[in-house]
């Protein structure tokens, strides 16, 4: 009994302890309270916050319009800036967030410490030309980024970063990866005065610094940008699981507020390029550029990103990302094990209530079609295209039979790994050039390399689905052998200069 009494004495004391240092806690909820009850805010039954960055593809976000929406729906919400992309998905795990505004690549890569704490419910846009690799004078190719001295400039673990990576994993330039670091700056400015300088080769910019260098530095190119390299940069919002599953309701008002927004500024484009300008603090021409360089994502682009009607699912989009992160080494491996539904859901997109939309798909208009058709070529024309190709999109020694051109199976896998890229490149055509060892006949190699090209392209039409007005063969014999290395063997040579190589080249 005297042990249940002095128990009994101690939580007693604990409480009210307790209820003394809570007293600053709840006199500022009964302070908030009788705020609301005594105003309109009492009219509010959830209040949400949204994180991410200024960047301008998050504007509908921060827009008066989109408060006004959810305000409508007892909504209010708050857009809260955080740079760095681990903290939001930080507070999105712990409850100070419910909806993280980030690309795909950073929610795979910097979410996966907590555990993927939300879900993709609908896609913000895409960048259609709004980030771009832009070169001096004597770097005409990727290829041309494969050289021993290369030096290079972007802002570091931002979408730049993500463009030149998906650059070195499907064009194989493997020398960069190991320099990426040196290559980071902290701002976009620095990575653009760096290149006009002169102190590197490349930058990976963003508009208006891509328009302000092709204009500025002599001899500027643009090497790459995202509106010729699809389905790389995407912009997604993704709600906090918890509160899916306790609230969905509000996830699904959000998100009809935020296309019913959009499909306003869609309308009224006057005011959006002005909303624009004043977020940005750019110059009206300025500001133009880069919402033109977006393409925002509509609700029936979401629908057909579900449905598969799209270019391209956006499961298909998380796939492909992931592999790219795993061939940087950004990834181990897929942390979703095949499975991206386990990031996504889109049943906010389908069971809406809002009419799909024909309105274009940002400011600028209507991105193009990536499926289209590929009229004939010349041969002249094919010459021309590979004069300014735009890069090496697989070079493999390829162990065929002697004086035969049937394709080994170890390297079919290696050409239905490249066809896989193309969905990335819709505007790009594909010439395949295939290599012999040198032997005494010189028009016997000739036409022994032009059987294998020929093979390797009926196999990507049949095998992999490119049309045949795509792509082009040319077998270049025994012409351009590979130099041998020291103390190697003439047959490994040999084996060495059998070889095909794939290029893609942009059909402007």
């Amino acid at each position: 009994m005297r042990r249940f009494f002095v128990a009994f004495c101690v939580l007693l004391l604990l409480a009210m302890l307790g209820w003394k240092l809570s007293e600053p806690w709840r006199e500022k909820l009964e302070k908030d309270d009788v705020n609301r009850r005594t105003s309109d805010a009492g009219a509010i039954k959830h209040q949400l916050t949204v994180c991410g960055d200024e960047w301008l593809g998050y504007l509908v976000f921060r827009s008066p319009e989109f408060r006004r929406r959810l305000e409508d729906r007892a909504i209010a919400v708050t857009f809260q800036i955080e740079p760095d992309f681990q903290k939001r998905f930080e507070m999105l795990a712990d409850g100070r967030c419910d909806v993280v505004c980030a690309t795909i690549d950073s929610f795979l890569v910097n979410a996966r410490s907590t555990s993927y704490p939300g879900v993709i419910v609908f896609g913000i846009d895409e960048s259609y030309g709004g980030d771009a690799i832009i070169t001096r004078e004597g770097i005409e190719t990727l290829d041309d980024l494969k050289g021993e001295n290369i030096r290079g400039a972007f802002v570091g673990y931002s979408p730049s970063e993500f463009l030149l990576k998906s650059q070195i994993a499907h064009f194989g330039i493997e020398g960069l990866k190991s320099r990426l670091p040196d290559f980071r700056t902290d701002d976009a400015d620095t990575a653009y005065q760096n290149l006009k300088d002169g102190k590197v080769d490349f930058a990976v910019l963003w508009e208006p610094l891509v328009a302000r260098a092709l204009r500025e530095i002599p001899g500027s190119k643009r090497l790459v940008d995202t509106r010729s390299a699809r389905g790389i940069i995407y912009d997604v919002a993704i709600a906090s699981r918890k509160l899916v599953a306790s609230d969905p309701g509000v996830i699904k008002d959000l998100t009809e507020a935020y296309f019913e927004s959009l499909n306003h500024y869609f309308i009224q484009a006057e005011e959006f390029k002005k909303l624009a300008r004043s977020d940005s603090g750019e110059s009206s021409a300025d500001a133009e550029k880069m919402l033109g360089g977006i393409r925002f994502l509509t609700i029936t682009d979401n629908r057909e990103m579900v449905s598969g009607s799209a270019d391209l699912r956006m499961t298909d989009a998380v796939s492909n990302i992931s592999r790219i992160l795993v061939s940087v080494g950004d990834l181990s491996g897929d942390p979703l094990s095949g499975n991206p539904r386990l990031v996504i859901n889109s049943q906010f997109v389908e069971q809406s209530s809002l009419a799909a939309g024909s309105g274009p798909s940002g400011p600028g208009g209507p991105a193009a079609p990536a499926r289209r058709f590929f009229l004939p070529l010349e041969d002249a024309q094919w010459a021309a295209l590979y004069e300014n190709r735009a890069g090496t999109l697989l070079e493999e020694p390829i162990t065929f039979d002697v004086g035969q051109s049937s394709i080994p199976e170890d390297f079919q896998a290696e050409l239905r790994d490249a066809s896989q890229k193309l969905v990335h490149y819709p505007n790009h055509r594909m010439i395949v050039q295939a290599h012999v060892s040198p032997g005494t006949d010189a028009a016997a190699d000739l036409e022994l390399s032009q059987a294998r090209a020929d093979a390797i392209r009926d196999f990507l039409v049949s095998q992999a689905g490119v049309t045949l007005d795509r792509i082009h063969s040319m077998g270049v014999g025994g012409a351009e052998p590979l130099a041998k290395k020291p103390g190697e063997s003439l047959p490994a040579w040999k084996r060495r200069c059998r070889r095909a190589r794939i290029f893609l080249a942009e059909d402007t």
